[in-house]
């Protein structure tokens, strides 16, 4: 299986990838409150390391 495939099969049969964006947006979430105003990430690029970190997710478990 390539990683297309899998993370086809992934999201049709499992709602693995959903849980870990979910989870891993409230991580940004609260990471970026505790920042200074300054330094605090804009929604899109919360979103953004989301995909990001969704994408190497499903990467590194095709890779197994």
């Amino acid at each position: 299986m390539n990683i297309f495939e899998i993370e086809s099969y992934i999201n049709d049969h499992s709602s693995v990838l959903t849980d870990f964006r979910a989870k891993y947006l409230n991580f940004l979430n609260r990471k970026n409150a505790t920042r200074s105003t300054d330094k605090k990430w804009s929604t899109l690029r919360i979103e953004r390391e989301a995909d990001k970190a969704v994408n190497n997710f499903a990467h590194k478990s095709s890779q197994r």
